[in-house]
């Protein structure tokens, strides 16, 4: 842990584990430090400061030491060395005022050069390497082949529409972590976007024992309905987006989802009905307005169809070819049913 803030080279993200016995080489050399510290604070009992400040920094960090096993692994727990850090600074300004009114020089060039040192590092370590998720990802899978990562490296590839990457790092992600729901859910959306809503359908069935938050349970009907339309069959779809739409409703996708199903159903009173309250918890959402739009194209009232689209800002729509197109064709459609 000390390493970090001394010699902070190749930092990176990991989960630190309960070790399997306390007979290892690096547990005694511990051992025998700690043993080593508490000599050298009994003799320096009297220094009220230097006993105050190690003392503290101890106690501090002793929860994350997963020495004593708690109900779960600390993750990343070198972070929690900017608390117990604090601690130790009393000791260390305590010595500097000592060393200064001998030497002053000599501090100020040494405090200089560790000031340069780690704020070059810092900088460069949050400027090249950790400045994004992305590059964060790319990091500890790829270079430190951490694969704790690499379910958040593939979701970063599927963002970026990279299926072929995506789908080799969702797959090594459900190897590695077999009960991360996540990961299943998130692999069967991009085996949805690419036209294999039977293999979709695959994953997501070996997901649906795993145990799963409201909102995850909720990603699940809704790309199983979203398999299932593709497939055509429409009434599984119907029933899986409206679980969806149950279990997680402020979750515009599924009713813009929904409200799609309704409409190809021929439904339009609840295709409207399902896009409408999307609308009203995300009023800037281009897909639901865009989905109602084709709801009132398939009825034949253009003169909403344009309202409908008319309330997405200009550049918004300038953006989407779709959009543009299905807003000219209800206006030729509105002029030649008025002629």
């Amino acid at each position: 842990n000390l390493k970090v803030i001394f010699v902070p080279f190749n930092s990176h993200s990991f989960v630190m584990h309960y070790p399997d016995d306390y007979l290892s080489w690096q547990a005694i050399a511990g051992f025998i430090c700690l043993a080593f510290l508490v000599f050298i604070l009994w003799k320096k009992r009297k220094n009220k400061i230097l006993l105050f400040s190690f003392v503290s920094f101890l106690v501090a960090l002793f929860p994350v030491l997963n020495i004593i096993h708690t109900s779960a692994v600390t993750m990343i727990s070198m972070r929690w060395l900017y608390f117990p850090m604090i601690f130790l600074t009393f000791s260390w300004c305590w010595y500097l005022k000592k060393l200064i009114n001998k030497s002053p020089s000599i501090v100020l060039i040494v405090l200089t050069l560790i000031s340069v040192y780690l704020g070059t590092y810092s900088y460069i370590l949050n400027r090249n390497l950790w400045h994004d998720e992305d590059t964060f990802f790319k990091q500890e899978v790829l270079h430190f082949d951490n694969h704790y990562y690499v379910g958040g490296l593939a979701e970063s590839f599927f963002e970026k529409e990279n299926y072929n990457e995506a789908e080799i790092y969702f797959r090594i992600a459900i190897n590695k972590y077999p009960r991360n729901v996540k990961n299943y859910i998130n692999y069967s959306a991009l085996l949805v976007d690419t036209g294999r809503s039977g293999d979709a359908l695959f994953y997501l069935d070996e997901a649906k024992p795993l145990t799963m938050t409201n909102n995850e349970r909720g990603q699940w009907f809704n790309n199983m309905g979203m398999a299932y339309f593709q497939l055509k069959e429409q009434e599984k779809a119907l029933e899986h987006f409206l679980e969806a739409v149950h279990l997680h409703p402020r979750e515009t996708q599924f009713w813009a989802n929904l409200g799609g199903a309704y409409g190809s159903m021929g439904d339009y009173e609840n295709s409207i009905s399902s896009l409408r309250k999307g609308i009203d918890i995300a009023p800037d959402s281009i897909q639901l307005r865009k989905n109602l739009a084709v709801t009132y194209m398939k009825m034949e009232d253009y003169e909403k169809v344009i309202k409908t689209l008319e309330k997405i800002p200009d550049p918004e729509r300038r953006k989407n070819r779709d959009i543009e197109g299905l807003l000219h064709k209800a206006r030729n459609r509105l002029m030649d049913k008025g002629h």
